[in-house]
């Protein structure tokens, strides 16, 4: 089965993929911005909840940054060879 465009490289992140096709940005730096919004709206509402912000660490702002930037890298290394693999073509080609 072959499609022209990639959707969700790994699995979970199809949502973010959507929205990188539709603003027309790589993955990863959506993928942060993702997780931007995911910790602020836990920040706003642990605050309005209790007065204080809960379920925000180090390992969580750590991993926010992390994954996306590990997306990016893993895409510009390995997203072609993870393409014809998959037996899928690269976006844009083909």
């Amino acid at each position: 089965m072959h499609h022209k465009r990639s959707r969700g490289l790994i699995y979970g992140l199809g949502i973010v993929q959507a929205i990188a096709d539709k603003l027309g940005r790589e993955q990863g730096f959506v993928k942060n911005w993702f997780d931007l919004c995911a910790v602020v709206v836990t920040v706003v509402l642990s605050l309005a909840a209790t007065g204080k912000v809960i379920g925000i660490g180090v390992g969580t702002i750590v991993a926010m940054i992390g994954v996306g930037r590990s997306v990016s890298l893993v895409n510009y290394f390995f997203k072609d060879k993870m393409l014809k693999a998959a037996g899928m073509t690269a976006q844009g080609k083909g």
